[in-house]
């Protein structure tokens, strides 16, 4: 376990530092202008490198080092760490990758392998959006998103539009109304709409800047609230202290969103700066009047929708199928098997999710594990009231594998269900079956929350195409 531990992290490390060189040195493409990460997303990307993978196997290798006899448990926790450190990986990856170009008159762009391109005659629109970015759009649909933030995205949807020789209409964040002389007929009415969006937009700017901080504030507040209260309840639950070091990533994590709400505060105060026409212009497609308004938020549902809906359908089959799942039942107590045996040593294995008790027996090459489910009714006096060589009954069940394992003369190990001796038990068949029902009470729980938010989910977005149609009606201004 060891072994494996230092060799994901060496893995990890070496495919980061891989990622840096050929993102550092790429081949010449003799582009005009060409994108870059920003540096918000250039950094985050790496933070959150430093979480899911040297973060995870880190965690591995120091948990195998501080564990009861160099030994950690389950068998699966390098699996998932290694996964969550090419997760990490992926991610670094996909931000290194990602670019938009220009080069005479075709437009480049690559979001995940393949490199895309779009001829700048077939551009109908580049529209600036505050704190989103560039929309471009292909054929009035949109072909792709350029982060502001990211050097020569300005620049690149700049010269878009002095290649189109300014057929798009305001296509950066420049005031419209600089040289209203030089506005055609159809482009003054565009003004006078902007200018009374904007104006509208003034008069209500209190509540939309409420509304806006308060949505932020309620979904990303949920979704770090869930996660402090899944966290805690598996810290009492498992007395797992590790659950506790991350409800502190939690709380900076809230602490963080906080600074970032009243940084964000101040941006949307910075907005009454402008004029109307400009204001009325960068919010027109907030504007529900604007024809496209409705549709763009049903699209903009979407993606939410489908991330909610995978999330609790995963949740569902894994409290389903898993370990005390919806559709599994305690074993029976004549479907085990009983061994005996001198007792010769008990041992704590720990990981970040847990902890197990190990039992060996004298001249036994099989090591007897009982897992933290079942420790809730495990008498904790087993260890001072039995002494090495006192004769143990223990009962596993045959449909359990055995694993391999390297520890003195133990050559593998399965889970034990049962334990006592000639005068006492420390852990009852009642006890196993009543933390069974508790562990399977609480993925009925699991199951039934997932699999009805699974559903609402179809049925969010459903009730959602039915309003964002009827409120389409109500659209009357075209830009």
């Amino acid at each position: 376990m060891l072994v494996g531990a230092i060799i994901s992290l060496v893995i990890v490390i070496i495919l980061f530092v891989l990622i840096l060189v050929f993102s550092r040195y790429p081949k010449k493409d003799n582009y005009e202008i060409k994108t870059k990460p920003s540096k918000l997303i250039y950094g985050l990307s790496h933070f959150f490198f430093c979480f899911m993978s040297l973060g995870m196997n880190i965690g591995v290798l120091v948990m195998v080092l501080i564990s009861e006899d160099g030994e950690i448990a389950p068998a699966l926790v390098p699996v998932l760490d290694i996964t969550g450190g090419l997760f990490g990986l992926l991610v670094v990856y996909f931000v290194h990758i990602q670019f938009e170009a220009i080069k005479d008159d075709t437009i480049y762009y690559r979001r995940f392998i393949k490199i895309k391109t779009i001829n700048i005659k077939d551009i109908t629109s580049v529209d600036f959006v505050p704190g989103r970015g560039f929309y471009v759009y292909l054929m009035d649909k949109p072909a792709f998103t350029m982060d502001k933030r990211s050097p020569g995205a300005e620049d690149l949807a700049n010269l878009i539009q002095e290649r189109k020789k300014n057929e798009i209409f305001f296509s950066n964040s420049s005031n419209p109304s600089s040289d209203p002389a030089s506005l055609s007929d159809e482009d003054a009415k565009k003004v006078e709409i902007f200018k009374q969006i904007g104006a509208e937009l003034r008069e209500n700017f209190k509540n939309y800047k409420r509304n806006k901080l308060l949505s932020t504030s309620l979904l990303i507040f949920s979704i770090i609230g869930i996660a402090i209260a899944l966290l805690l309840y598996i810290y009492f639950k498992r007395n797992n202290p590790m659950m506790l070091l991350y409800v502190v990533f939690a709380l900076v994590a809230i602490v963080v969103t906080i600074a970032s709400i009243i940084k964000l505060n101040g941006k949307y105060d910075q907005e009454l700066n402008k004029d109307d026409v400009t204001l009325g212009y960068d919010h027109r497609l907030e504007n529900k009047k604007v024809k496209g308004h409705s549709k763009r938020i049903f699209i903009s549902s979407i993606p939410l929708f489908a991330m909610i809906g995978s999330f609790c359908l995963v949740a569902a089959l894994m409290s389903a199928f898993f370990s005390h799942g919806v559709f599994t039942q305690p074993i029976k107590r004549e479907d085990m098997v009983e061994v005996t045996g001198q007792f010769e040593y008990i041992r704590t294995i720990t990981d970040r999710y847990g902890y197990e008790y190990a039992i060996g027996l004298i001249s036994d090459t099989n090591e007897y594990r009982i897992s933290d489910t079942y420790l809730m009714n495990f008498d904790n006096n087993f260890r001072k009231e039995v002494s090495i060589g006192t004769p143990v009954t223990l009962c596993i069940s045959p449909k359990d594998s055995f694993i391999d394992l390297k520890f003195r003369d133990k050559t593998s190990y399965t889970y034990a269900y049962t334990l006592k001796t000639d005068s006492k038990e420390y852990l009852s068949y009642s006890g196993y079956v009543a933390s069974f029902e508790q562990d399977h009470l609480d993925a009925k729980i699991v199951f039934i929350v997932s699999t009805s938010i699974f559903g609402l989910s179809f049925v969010g977005l459903g009730i959602t195409y039915l309003v964002t149609k009827h409120n389409s009606k109500k659209e009357t201004i075209e830009i």
